[in-house]
């Protein structure tokens, strides 16, 4: 019962991850059990439940990538891997340069328009 109150205090304190909320519900609603091991517990609830899923999941995006360069290589022959590399890391960050400034260039636009129609 107490597990179950302290995930929803968690949930409705809004806080990121219900960091610290769970942790005080825990030693609060089990007073009975030594802190040192309540806390030890939860650090190894956070890392199963938070960090353990995030590594994995990382993994599996970064292998997926290598092997979507790999097939993409392979079709190009091995003469043109390097270049594919490249071309692929400059789309990524031309793509990413391009949509910020775009969204600037509409704010200056939209401001210059604004300003006209003041006037």
């Amino acid at each position: 019962m107490v597990f179950v109150t302290a995930i929803l205090l968690g949930f409705l304190s809004h806080a990121p991850g219900s960091l610290g909320v769970i942790e005080v519900a825990m030693l609060v609603g089990l007073p009975q059990f030594p802190k040192e091991e309540l806390l030890a517990s939860l650090l190894i609830f956070r890392f199963l439940y938070f960090v353990l899923p995030l590594s994995l999941a990382a993994l599996l995006l970064g292998l997926r990538e290598l092997w979507l360069l790999a097939t993409s290589a392979s079709d190009l022959g091995d003469r043109n891997r390097w270049q594919l590399w490249k071309m692929r890391s400059s789309d990524c960050t031309r793509a990413l340069w391009d949509s910020a400034w775009a969204s600037q260039r509409d704010r200056v636009r939209e401001r210059k328009r604004s300003e006209t129609q003041s006037n």
